[in-house]
């Protein structure tokens, strides 16, 4: 069995890898196999990248490659990856679809040489660490790819390989390698793995949508720059049209991507975003819902609580129903999710959208940058497909 160990200085999109990893110890590894039967096919290939130190953000980096010389070595290299992995710190493994493929394959022959499922690491046998592929493909349709095939996203973001083959085209050339011992062939296989390996580390901007879109992630990365509305500066009575939020990204959007989804429209580029919410004006209602203590007011078309209606004469108020246990409101109105502003208003009582009043104090309330974030974390669901977008597009400079 042959170990080639690469050393680098640092690693291509630094940033974004600790945006990912944290403080974890993130291991790049990439597979290659002699077909994709776990039962039948072995592993001749085993690509990793890491931190020589862990704990040392300066420390050097590792590209290593350990190679099967013969078709007997399997478990020479299965035992060699476990060993690696034994003496790493709660190793968290970056793959591309290994959560499909890499992971349960490795777990699957390490079964076949015999060990058993305490001898195998946990970072090998569940979803702890990051699948680039499972990350990024809900967002095909906002990419306009073909497909979600890492060399297409290398392509995508400007990255030209060297290496020409795929792992299937290669199945040959390992059986032919085994058997002659070939330095150009073995050359090819390592040249591939190596790439691939690389190329993971190289593709790590697309995540960037990723982190823009999901709240689980952009919380951290995104700053609210300004929240203002819009209207007509040369009529003095215009009523705002639109809120805008201009906000500041701490990672470049590769390429532009503009979204609009019931009237909402967002779009990002570079370390910069703007997001345009239309404004809704005119009287909406807040609604109370314990209903059942509340009194309604005709002659003032508003709800009273029982604690207050109680010095009220009876022919003034009646016991109020869902529909009309209510305060109402004049102004100017934007959507809102999960309740950022309070009181939460509505067009009618069985509206299932919720407003939130534009007053100077919530236009400049720190709350501003959380209902940026879970707007953003909305049109997750337009990039997913379920809600059908007026326009979904991304323009690719590539």
């Amino acid at each position: 069995m042959l170990i080639i160990d690469n050393f680098l200085c640092k690693i291509s999109n630094q940033k974004t890898y600790d945006c990912l990893v944290g403080s974890s110890d993130g291991i790049f590894l990439d597979i290659e196999t002699t077909g994709l039967s776990r039962d039948y096919s072995m592993v001749y290939l085993i690509g990793l990248m890491f931190r020589n130190d862990p704990d040392d953000p300066d420390s050097q980096w590792i590209l290593r490659l350990m190679l099967a010389e013969k078709e007997t070595e399997e478990n020479e290299l299965l035992s060699s990856l476990l060993s690696f992995l034994a003496g790493r710190k709660d190793p968290k493994i970056i793959s591309f679809n290994g959560y499909r493929f890499d992971l349960p394959f490795l777990e699957a022959r390490l079964k076949n040489a015999g060990y058993s499922e305490n001898e195998i690491p946990s970072c090998l046998t569940t979803d702890s660490g990051f699948d680039i592929y499972r990350l990024i493909s809900p967002y095909k349709k906002l990419l306009g790819l073909p497909n979600m095939k890492q060399k297409t996203i290398e392509l995508f973001l400007g990255i030209n390989r060297e290496d020409k083959y795929n792992g299937g085209e290669l199945i040959q050339v390992f059986h032919a390698f085994a058997a002659s011992g070939n330095p150009t062939m073995k050359e090819l296989l390592l040249s591939h793995n190596h790439d691939d390996v690389l190329g993971m580390c190289e593709i790590l901007p697309i995540l960037h949508y990723v982190f823009l879109f999901s709240k689980e992630w952009n919380y951290t990365r995104i700053s609210l720059e300004s929240a203002e509305l819009a209207v007509d500066p040369t009529d003095p009575c215009s009523v705002p049209k639109e809120l805008i939020l201009n906000f500041n990204l701490s990672f470049p959007i590769p390429s532009e991507c503009c979204l609009s989804s019931n009237g909402i429209s967002v779009s990002a580029h570079d370390l910069r975003g703007e997001m345009h919410i239309p404004v809704e004006s005119g009287t909406m209602y807040h609604f109370f819902e314990d209903y059942k203590n509340y009194f309604y007011v005709p002659s003032m078309d508003t709800a009273i609580h029982k604690s207050v209606a109680q010095f009220m004469d009876a022919e003034d108020k009646v016991k109020a129903k869902a529909s009309n246990c209510y305060v109402k409101k004049e102004g100017f109105f934007v959507p809102e999710k999960d309740m950022v502003f309070e009181p939460a208003f509505k067009k009618g009582c069985k509206e299932k959208c919720t407003y939130f009043e534009l007053t100077e104090e919530n236009l400049r309330s720190e709350k501003m940058k959380n209902y940026l974030r879970l707007m953003l974390g909305e049109f997750k669901q337009v990039t997913l497909g379920s809600t059908k977008p007026r326009q979904a597009n991304l323009h690719n400079t590539h």
